[in-house]
């Protein structure tokens, strides 16, 4: 086996087992309102076009045009029903929609332009956001495509002050949502791009590439961006953390929902983690990303390594996501990294969580991950997020010693000093001076974390009180 997959370039080859996973069902919905009073443009075409770009990406596409309020909810309940946890599920609407004041979206059916005159009529006369995401309520994986963003000629818009979409809520981890502009802007309904909307134009074209969705939203931002001049700045809610490709990239003949053999686990971790190391990232991205799907854990927590250090796709968001599913599968290393992620996020991504952080932390350290231990003394030495207690500093740092920490020595030897936590010891803070010393005379550099010089003098582990205790026989 080992040669065959050598020699087929690392092809992940299908065979039936029960351990495998089903490719999930791809469904959409597609939805284009043009016969308003004062009719749109596009969105008839669009509709057509995005169904066509759908079915070769392997959807199973409804399509609905003109669509009254009745119609339009039927038709998202409809489809709705048919989602479950092995469905991806994907509906576009090009049409107009609108915010209110208390910035919720709706977007309009056929005939609204008469029957809508006032804001207050909206929750009963249009079909809101929140209407197309309890629907879609229950599917794996759901996308929510919106063309929407189209100048509107009502009145009552217009004396609101408002233009376009309000600014995103966020789908959460399992769900995108994507505007064909950013919050508050209108997007372009005219011929001038031709048949199609410069958005579902450029999402159509990119959808024929092997990318990743993020990547390919980022290419659509850039086109429209570049052809209405900056006018028009596609977005996209930032908390999706999901892998996703419309044309999923191949080795050999595998996509991104091919199942992964439990036997060659083994091997294809090995060729992903020789494709890092060569900066093949996308290749690694794609073994890791096949094998975490699958759900091994070890790819899980690769594949949200990769995220939290890559340069070019740094996704916080993403890397926490795959985190998580290792850490729950029990997975030791993304406990840790859990832990530390919530306890200093490096950005905006992930909002600091002491009580997260302990409690990853507990859980790691309860498989013997001596660095947790470490860190969990610090929390309690400093008070993050719990009250401040030098005996269960000095309880996690013993067990950091007991689990092989060196760091831990010189920290729970200042403790035994100053008598801290417990009764001052000095030959118990000697010895386990020296035992530092000597693991650091072995490394021939202190390996003293940054946190530890919190605690520890900054112009050195040796104070003249330290020495004093090495000498002192």
């Amino acid at each position: 086996m080992p040669n065959l997959i050598r020699a087929l370039g690392f092809s992940l080859l299908i065979m039936l087992s029960p351990h495998l996973f089903a490719a999930p069902e791809r469904l959409a919905l597609v939805i284009g309102n043009a016969a308003y009073a004062k009719p749109l443009k596009n969105p008839g075409n669009d509709a057509d076009a995005m169904t066509a770009a759908l079915q070769r990406a392997g959807f199973h596409v409804t399509t609905r045009k003109d669509l009254r309020l009745g119609e339009m909810k039927s038709a998202i309940n409809d489809f709705g029903v048919r989602l479950n946890h092995n469905t991806i599920g994907l509906i576009y609407f090009a049409g107009h929609g609108v915010q209110t004041e208390d910035n919720r979206n709706y977007l309009l059916p056929i005939g609204a332009d008469t029957d809508v005159v006032k804001p207050a009529q909206l929750p009963d006369g249009a079909v809101s956001l929140d209407f197309i995401r309890g629907a879609m309520d229950g599917g794996g994986l759901n996308l929510i495509f919106l063309d929407a963003c189209r100048d509107n000629p009502y009145a009552f818009t217009r004396g609101s002050g408002k233009r376009g979409l309000a600014p995103m809520t966020g789908g959460g981890n399992d769900t995108l949502i994507a505007y064909a502009t950013a919050a508050g802007d209108t997007a372009d309904d005219s011929d001038a791009y031709g048949d199609n909307s410069p958005y579902t134009a450029s999402l159509i074209k990119w959808m024929a590439e092997p990318l990743p969705i993020e990547i390919l939203l980022k290419k659509v931002r850039a086109d429209v961006m570049r052809q209405t001049h900056g006018s028009q700045r596609p977005i996209y809610n930032p908390e999706f953390t999901q892998d996703f490709y419309f044309i999923a990239p191949t080795t050999g003949e595998v996509t991104a929902t091919t199942p992964v053999i439990a036997q060659d686990t083994d091997a294809i971790l090995r060729e992903a983690r020789a494709a890092y190391d060569r900066q093949d990232y996308d290749r690694a991205r794609l073994l890791w990303q096949l094998l975490a799907e699958a759900g091994n854990d070890v790819a899980q927590y690769e594949l949200g390594s990769l995220y939290s250090l890559f340069t070019r796709e740094r996704n916080v968001a993403m890397a926490r996501a795959w985190w998580e599913k290792a850490a729950a599968q029990g997975n030791v290393d993304a406990q840790y990294r859990l832990g530390s992620l919530y306890y200093r996020p490096p950005d905006l991504d992930v909002k600091q969580d002491y009580t997260k952080a302990r409690e990853w932390w507990e859980k790691a350290a309860a498989q013997g991950e001596a660095d947790a231990s470490l860190d969990l003394g610090f929390l309690y030495y400093q008070g993050d997020g719990v009250e401040r207690d030098f005996a269960m500093a000095r309880a996690w740092w013993e067990k950091a010693v007991a689990q092989g920490n060196d760091d831990a020595l010189v920290l729970l030897g200042s403790l035994y000093e100053q008598g801290k936590g417990g009764a001052r010891d000095l030959a118990k803070a000697r010895a386990l001076y020296k035992k530092y010393e000597k693991a650091a005379a072995q490394e021939s550099f202190l390996k003293t974390s940054t946190r530890t010089l919190l605690i520890i003098p900054p112009e050195g582990l040796v104070t003249e009180t330290v020495k004093q205790l090495l000498q002192d026989e």
